[in-house]
């Protein structure tokens, strides 16, 4: 079995598992001019999680996130399960978790699954409200 580089990344960012793996590819803050995560992680930190050859394949692949707001596991974490992850964040904008959607990939197709970004989004933005008041 063949898993892509970004599962496994958000594996070891997130050893809690892959619902809540999509979303934590936001740990960095959701600024335009903020950097990517590997470029903004501790030195030692970042080295446990990719490698510079990684890194530049990383990239790119979050700014795409960042720019969506929202990440999509198709089958690279686990066989037959696809995923679709959001950010929630504090009051400051930085990432403090995220919801995700897990389905299985024979009754969801990916489109199917990225239609459903804009209602998580929002659901995204009510956990914030709730963070916010207190």
């Amino acid at each position: 079995m063949t898993r892509s580089p970004a599962s496994a990344r958000s594996r070891a960012a997130c050893p809690s598992g892959r619902a809540r793996g999509s979303a934590c590819r936001w740990r960095c803050t959701p600024r335009p001019s903020a950097r990517p995560c590997s470029r903004t992680l501790p030195p030692q930190q970042a080295a446990g999680l990719v490698g510079a050859a990684e890194r530049e394949r990383l990239d790119p692949e979050l700014d795409g996130v960042r720019a969506r707001g929202y990440a999509v596991d198709d089958e690279g974490h686990e066989p037959a399960v696809r995923c679709l992850g959001t950010p929630v964040f504090d009051r400051e904008g930085r990432p403090v978790g995220g919801l995700s959607l897990t389905t299985a990939a024979s009754l969801t197709t990916r489109e199917e699954l990225e239609r459903l970004a804009p209602a998580l989004r929002e659901a995204a933005r009510g956990v914030e409200a709730l963070l916010q008041r207190g």
